[in-house]
């Protein structure tokens, strides 16, 4: 079965819930799981609120075909949904890996002969060219360490005083 039957298939099920839930008097759960042979009743109902089911018998009793694991990528063993690999970067032609530039004032395409710093910041992580001295990368990291480091300083005055 291909995937558009599955869809197809699923949809139908989801009709057939509603249906017999829609009624005046909704018939239970439980009574609807006498239908579907295998299906617990609150799979049923989580199938009926958009939800599609994983489990390998759930799928085979509904006339479902099962879930492909996903295929991992040789280099990092992770799942991309890219389709490329974020672990290791493409190299270019001349044997260096492309980055993004963070830098005031700078075109779009301009060739940048700097070396990257990472932003002082603890959380931050980004890495950026910019002035001799500049050790953020942006004015809100620089707030934002301002800011941790007031709050530092003053759970420090605080438990000296509840020292004394």
């Amino acid at each position: 079965m291909d995937d558009t039957g599955s869809v197809q298939r699923l949809d139908a099920i989801r009709s057939d819930l509603a249906r017999l839930r829609a009624r005046r008097i909704p018939v239970p759960w439980r009574k609807i799981a006498e239908r579907y042979p295998g299906v617990p009743a609150g799979t049923l109902c989580a199938i009926f609120k958009g939800r599609e089911p994983k489990k390998h018998s759930v799928r085979r009793a509904l006339g479902l075909p099962d879930l492909a694991p996903a295929p991992v990528c040789p280099d990092c063993g992770q799942v991309h949904v890219s389709g490329t690999c974020t672990a290791t970067r493409p190299r270019g032609a001349d044997g260096l890996a492309p980055v993004t530039v963070w830098a005031r004032r700078v075109r779009a395409g301009a060739v940048v002969l700097g070396r990257s710093r990472r932003c002082k910041r603890a959380r931050c992580g980004v890495h950026f060219v910019g002035a001799a001295k500049q050790r953020y990368c942006s004015e809100r990291c620089a707030g934002m360490a301002a800011k941790a480091r007031r709050k530092r300083t003053t759970r420090q005055r605080v438990r000296r005083k509840a020292r004394r």
